[in-house]
């Protein structure tokens, strides 16, 4: 398996996290789930080949082939493994597709979206240059150049959001992060919903969340009271049903289940 992760410079780098390259995936496995990571994310397969959402409810199963972009989910998606397949995952900041489709982004909450449907034809051109592309640095250079050309600079709106985040993720309550951008709460949450898709409350919560996922994924013996303190729950409780809200499971059952990743688990069946 190969597995390249590209980190943009700037000024692209203000909107996109990262480029993750993989080929030749081969985990015996029937299912992967995928849990919330506060990103957006446009998916490129380069194999030819559909990828299967699993849908609960007992609605029918969604495929996707070529682009699409799969916007910050607040829960877990399924996906139905495929062996042997080479995709190039774009995570942006989540204000970044705003900055670049400015489409308000609460249209795409929870949504997976055709990337041409948005985007345009540029990015099918842009998938049948990358298959021409024999090494990984090749892909990553194209895929670099063709979004520069997308965007057009870092905006103050971009810079306002990148600004709230941060104070966000520091644990700023809306009312006090309102208070020092000098906009209303009503106001900031107007502007941080067409920019991210999410309100900031619940971007917080995402945040909190992942934070606490990683510290579990990284450390066998991980100290609740210590994810507690480190990622601003109230709670034991708290940090227990928000874990278990993200991801179906508490604590102490993701941590015997089978990953390679801190946000990805491999299923054996879909129920």
């Amino acid at each position: 398996m190969i597995l390249r992760l590209h980190t943009p410079k700037y000024p692209l780098r203000a909107f996109i996290k990262s480029m993750i390259y993989y080929e030749g995936q081969s985990v015996h496995t029937a299912y992967n789930k995928v849990l919330p990571d506060g990103h957006v994310q446009l998916i490129v397969e380069l194999d030819g080949r559909e990828r299967v959402l699993k849908n609960k409810d007992g609605q029918s199963d969604s495929s996707y082939q070529n682009a699409w972009i799969a916007s910050i989910q607040t829960k877990p998606v399924i996906y139905q493994f495929e062996k042997n397949t080479t995709t190039l995952s774009i995570q942006f900041e989540p204000e970044g597709l705003f900055t670049l489709l400015g489409i308000p982004m609460a249209e795409f909450h929870n949504a997976m979206v055709d990337a041409e449907s948005v985007m345009g034809h540029g990015v099918t051109q842009l998938r049948q240059r990358l298959l021409n592309c024999i090494k990984t640095d090749e892909i990553f250079e194209l895929t670099t150049n063709f979004l520069e050309k997308e965007f057009l600079g870092l905006t103050l709106e971009n810079q306002f959001i990148s600004f709230v985040r941060n104070k966000l993720n520091k644990n700023m309550s809306i009312a006090n992060v309102s208070q020092e951008v000098s906009y209303s709460q009503k106001q900031l949450i107007q502007i941080f919903k067409k920019h991210v898709g999410i309100s900031p409350k619940k971007y917080q919560r995402i945040s909190r969340f992942h934070k606490s996922l990683s510290m579990l994924h990284l450390q066998k013996q991980a100290s609740y009271s210590d994810i507690v303190y480190s990622c601003h729950f109230y709670d034991q409780a708290h940090f227990i049903n928000e874990f278990r809200h993200f991801t179906d499971y508490t604590p102490s059952q993701y941590s015997r289940l089978k990953r390679d990743y801190s946000h990805i688990i491999a299923i054996d069946e879909y129920r």
